[in-house]
């Protein structure tokens, strides 16, 4: 029995010894920093990128997707954003939980946050043009 404890004892320790020698910590590889779950994506051009989702998040590739920056969400929102959408190369919408609607005038890059009567959740927006459109 003694020698079925020690065995026990020295695989354990030989585990845990190998996962941490091998990765001392985890750490978000691309993109950073965001780790939520993403619900929306529109590509503005072949290059630029948006993509929206859980927290407020909301990412941006100017290189096609290769790397994504994390674009702060105007009044930091943390609501889920659920749809994105860009009627222009540089107007675009994002909604999401309790009625929020976020607008870009910039491609994407700043958001801010419009007002909205609406408190249900919008699931789903699409633009005519840069100022007509349904959520």
């Amino acid at each position: 029995m003694r020698t079925y404890f020690f065995l026990f004892h020295l695989m354990v320790f030989f585990y845990v010894s190998g996962v941490t020698a091998q990765n001392p910590q985890w750490y978000w590889q691309n993109p950073k920093p965001a780790g939520n779950d993403l619900h929306s994506v529109h590509a503005i051009t072949s290059s630029t990128v948006v993509a929206v989702g859980e927290l407020g998040t909301i990412i941006r590739s100017t290189d096609g997707g290769t790397s994504w920056t994390w674009i702060k969400c105007a009044g930091g929102k943390n609501v889920t954003l659920y749809d994105v959408h860009f009627p222009t190369s540089t107007y675009g919408y994002a909604v999401g939980e309790y009625g929020v609607v976020v607008k870009s005038t910039d491609g994407g890059s700043t958001w801010q946050t419009k007002t909205s009567t609406v408190t249900s959740t919008l699931y789903g927006v699409s633009f005519v043009n840069r100022d007509t459109g349904i959520a």
